[in-house]
C-alpha cells in the first residue's frame, strides 16, 4: 500500500522491535525539529530585541528545562501509546501540549492580563509555533517519499522552512520593539532614538528579504501551499510594520503648523490704521 507524499510512514506491527524503533524515530525526529526551530526563533528574537525572551523568560534556566523536560515527557507518551492516534493527531497533541505549557507559565508570573496580551503576544506562543514546526520537520524525515530524495531537494525543503522560520519570529522581534520603546505606564510618551529607529527598519527589511526568499525557493520547488504561506506571512509582516511603527506616525505626513496670532492681537486694516506698525 501507498501512503500520500506528506503523511509520515505508519508504525509497523504492534510489539514489533521495527515498531519501538520508529516511535524512537518520530520522538527523536519530532524533539529534535522542535528544539532546532525553537532556537533558531530564541536567536532570531534576542538579535532584533537584544534579549532572549523565549527559553527562559522571566523563570530563567530552570524554568526553561521544566518546560522542555514537560513537553519532552508528553511527547514521549504520545508516540508510544499502546494504539497511538493517528500522525495528524499526534502531532496536534504536541501542540496543544505546547500551548498549555506556554499559557500556563505566563499566567504563573502573575503578570496583568494587559501584559498577557501586549506584551507577552509575540512569545507566549512561540514555544507552541515550535512545536508546529518541529512536527512538521519530524513527519518529512519521516515520510517514504523523502527515503530516495536528492540531497539538493532535501537542502531546499531546510532552506525554505529556515527562511519562514526567521521571517515568522522577526514579525514578532516587530512587536516586541515597539512595545519595548513605547511601553509606559504613567509617564510621558517616549520618543524612540536614531538606534531604535534604526534597529525597526532593518527587522523589517531582513524579514521582508527572507520571506521573499522564501517565496522564491518555494516558487522553483512548485510548492504552491508554501508560497501561500509565505505570502501570507508578508501580508502580516507589512501589516504590523503599519500598524505598529517605530517612530510613531512615520507613515502619515504631519500637517504644516498653523501660525496661530497672540492674545493681544490687534488686525491691521491697512494704511491710516492706527493698529498697524508705522501707522
Amino acid at each position: 500500500m501507498t501512503y500520500p507524499s506528506h503523511e509520515p510512514q505508519p508504525a509497523p506491527a504492534a510489539g514489533s522491535t521495527a515498531r519501538w524503533g520508529f516511535r524512537a524515530a518520530e520522538f527523536l525526529a519530532v524533539g529534535g525539529g522542535t528544539l532546532a526551530a525553537a532556537l533558531v526563533i530564541q536567536l532570531v528574537i534576542g538579535v532584533a530585541i537584544g534579549a532572549s525572551p523565549f527559553l527562559g523568560g522571566v523563570f530563567g534556566m530552570t524554568g526553561a528545562l521544566l518546560k522542555w523536560g514537560v513537553w519532552f515527557a508528553a511527547l514521549a507518551v504520545i508516540v508510544s501509546a499502546p494504539r497511538p492516534p493517528s500522525p495528524k493527531a499526534r502531532l496536534g497533541l504536541a501542540v496543544a501540549v505546547a500551548a498549555v505549557l506556554d499559557v500556563g507559565f505566563t499566567l504563573a508570573t502573575g503578570a496583568p492580563p494587559v501584559f498577557f496580551l501586549l506584551a507577552g503576544g509575540p512569545t507566549v506562543f512561540a514555544f507552541t509555533a515550535a512545536a508546529a514546526i518541529g512536527g512538521y520537520l519530524g513527519a518529512m524525515m519521516l515520510t517514504r517519499h523523502r527515503v530516495g530524495e536528492s540531497m539538493g531537494r532535501w537542502a531546499l525543503s531546510a532552506v525554505t522552512t529556515v527562511l519562514l522560520i526567521v521571517g515568522g519570529a522577526l514579525v514578532g522581534a516587530l512587536f516586541l520593539q515597539y512595545f519595548d520603546v513605547y511601553f509606559n505606564i504613567g509617564g510621558t510618551i517616549p520618543t524612540a532614538t536614531a538606534a531604535e529607529i534604526a534597529r525597526f527598519e532593518v527587522t523589517v527589511i531582513v524579514c521582508l528579504l527572507a520571506i521573499a526568499a522564501a517565496v522564491v525557493v518555494a516558487a522553483i520547488r512548485r510548492r504552491k501551499g508554501v508560497v501561500l504561506l509565505a505570502l501570507a506571512l508578508a501580508v502580516v509582516a507589512l501589516g504590523t510594520a503599519a500598524v505598529l511603527p517605530v517612530p510613531r506616525g512615520r507613515w502619515f505626513i504631519a500637517p504644516e503648523p498653523q501660525w496661530e496670532p497672540p492674545a493681544n492681537h490687534a488686525p491691521c486694516f491697512g494704511e491710516g490704521d492706527p493698529d498697524c506698525v508705522g501707522g
